[in-house]
């Protein structure tokens, strides 16, 4: 093995795990929606009733959207995705693996900003262990708890 190939790994994969939805998912989607939506039209709040239905709208978009391949690679400057975003080990705070059953790992890395603090990159179970190296000789690893919002999207299959 190569000293580059020490200090770097590269893969693809998509940037989520996109699940088909049955059209009962579609119609649950729609049924909330349009009974958040009349319960808001009825106590007088036309905004909140119409942000209900672009909501769901989008919901049922974006779930129809299939995920872009990207490039990932984590070498010795940074971590990139695709070519469109580089992160340098001085806007990383720490990092972690997670193992999900059924699903691909993740690396997930805590960034140094208030705003979309983490970034969940999927990654094939063999390749965690070398990526953990590699990112360990940079960052400190630290446990990185999943938020509400992931815990609900995994839950509702989004």
């Amino acid at each position: 093995m190569t000293e580059k190939e020490k200090t770097s790994i590269e893969w693809r994969a998509a940037e989520y795990e996109h699940s088909e939805k049955t059209t009962s998912w579609f119609v649950w989607v729609t049924t909330v929606s349009v009974a958040i939506a009349v319960f808001a039209f009825i106590k007088g709040n036309f905004f909140f009733g119409t942000f209900a239905l672009v909501a769901g709208g989008m919901i049922i978009m974006f779930a129809r959207r299939r995920p872009h391949v990207f490039d990932f690679k984590i070498s010795e400057k940074g971590v990139f995705i695709g070519t469109i975003k580089t992160f340098t080990y001085d806007q990383i705070e720490s990092f972690s693996m997670r193992s999900r059953f059924g699903h691909l790992d993740e690396v997930v890395l805590k960034r140094k900003t208030i705003i979309n603090p983490t970034i969940h990159i999927p990654i094939d179970s063999e390749l965690a262990e070398r990526a953990r190296e590699i990112l360990g000789v940079k960052l400190p690893e630290e446990e990185h708890d999943e938020s509400i919002v992931d815990i609900l999207f995994d839950y509702i299959g989004f």
